[in-house]
């Protein structure tokens, strides 16, 4: 998440708190579809699993603390995610019995003393864990199997805008401002094993984005403007799809279908989560208010 993202969504928080709407809740769901964090009224965060229409929604975490929070969701079969308390990033383990998902543990896995942890990506084959030291331009990798962290890159020449895995999990996609301005990024990749960075043939005015889980197509929002169109980006550079307005993309795993969050334009400053069919351009509401950062599982 790029850092006039946090700046911007703090502002957003302010003024839409006290028109939080959560989305339908039944007694929860036994096959959730995706991640979320809501803010509550009273600017608490609640980290919840849901029905892909919103229904069944399940809390798995919560926290006073009124700082950002983030969720990636790793593969339905490994039960676990990553998500970000403030500055403390934690690995919930969690498991759906007959009335739906139910934490087991959740540890924090790195703690720093930042307000925010923008950056980490759970793998699509859950082995790792991949995250941006706050403060600083390095990458690194939690491994799952050993719960031991190890450093991947230093980025230099550049900030890190966001990262993401590849579809196979074999590597990290990364991107890094090349203007002085900020608003222009290449993209990059370093292989998990460890070894020098490629730079990919993908460049623009690129800012928070998601690799394709078919291959590695990238769907991404527009540096420095919420109301911007977000685009989806074949793997190889050649063709830019135009999407919708929004900003913060995520693909489904059949890459058929893009959620994403839209300023709504009130003087309230509320946030609705919008799905979005690629094939036929319908858009559809998740929410309308109060919920933020959603995240579908990398299968089906």
């Amino acid at each position: 998440m790029r850092k006039h993202l946090i700046t911007a969504a703090f502002a957003l928080v302010l003024g839409s708190t006290a028109f939080a709407v959560k989305p339908p809740a039944t007694s929860g769901t036994t096959d959730p579809k995706l991640g979320y964090v809501a803010i509550l009224s009273s600017g608490a965060r609640e980290l919840r699993l849901a029905n892909e229409d919103g229904t069944g929604s399940v809390k798995l975490a919560s926290t006073a603390n009124h700082g950002q929070m983030t969720l990636s969701l790793g593969p339905h079969a490994s039960g676990k995610l990553s998500y970000n308390d403030g500055g403390n990033l934690h690995l919930l383990t969690y498991e759906v019995g007959a009335t739906g998902p139910r934490t087991v543990s959740d540890v924090v896995i790195v703690g720093t003393s930042s307000r925010g942890f923008g950056y980490h990506r759970f793998s699509p084959t859950g082995a790792h864990i991949a995250y941006v030291m706050p403060g600083t331009n390095d990458i690194y990798l939690y491994d799952i199997a050993t719960g031991q962290s190890s450093p991947l890159l230093s980025v230099t020449g550049g900030y890190i805008g966001d990262l993401d895995f590849s579809h196979d999990g074999s590597q990290v996609i990364y991107s890094v401002t090349t203007s002085p301005d900020f608003l222009q990024v290449e993209f990059r990749a370093v292989p998990v094993a460890g070894g020098s960075p490629t730079v990919l043939p993908i460049s623009g005015q690129y800012g928070d984005f998601r690799v394709g889980h078919q291959d590695d197509r990238i769907v991404a929002d527009t540096m420095g403007n919420f109301d911007g169109l977000s685009k989806l980006i074949s793997a190889d550079g050649s063709t830019v799809t135009p999407l919708r307005n929004g900003y913060v993309p995520d693909l489904r795993c059949d890459d058929a279908v893009v959620i994403l969050q839209m300023r709504n334009g009130d003087k309230q400053g509320t946030v609705s989560l919008l799905k979005y069919e690629i094939a036929t351009g319908v858009t559809t509401t998740f929410s309308r208010s109060g919920n933020y950062w959603p995240d579908y599982f990398p299968d089906c």
